[in-house]
């Protein structure tokens, strides 16, 4: 029981341990600023990896159960043969 609490005062960013099991010393007096940094930057790389065909999170994300062997054919054929855009990028 005590791995399990000690887990989620890990994920818990309000937690000095949040901060100390990720290299800091203490709580930073400005950690919103870098949690709000954080979250965002994660978001941008979800997306950037939703519209990369060479990423395996886009061809899960298209009902594949991870990226094919030969997704460059898969990607170009699905490309010359689509006239809406919307099948293939998310914005």
């Amino acid at each position: 029981m005590k791995h399990n609490t000690l887990r989620s005062r890990q994920l818990n960013p309000c937690d000095d341990l949040f901060w100390k099991s990720r290299g800091f010393k203490e709580r930073p007096y400005n950690w919103k600023d870098i949690w709000e940094a954080e979250r965002i930057r994660r978001e941008h790389t979800r997306k950037s990896n939703l519209n990369n065909p060479n990423n395996q999170l886009y061809w899960i994300n298209k009902g594949f159960a991870e990226r094919p062997f030969n997704w460059q054919q898969l990607f170009f054929e699905r490309d010359s043969n689509s006239d809406d855009d919307d099948d293939y990028y998310y914005y």
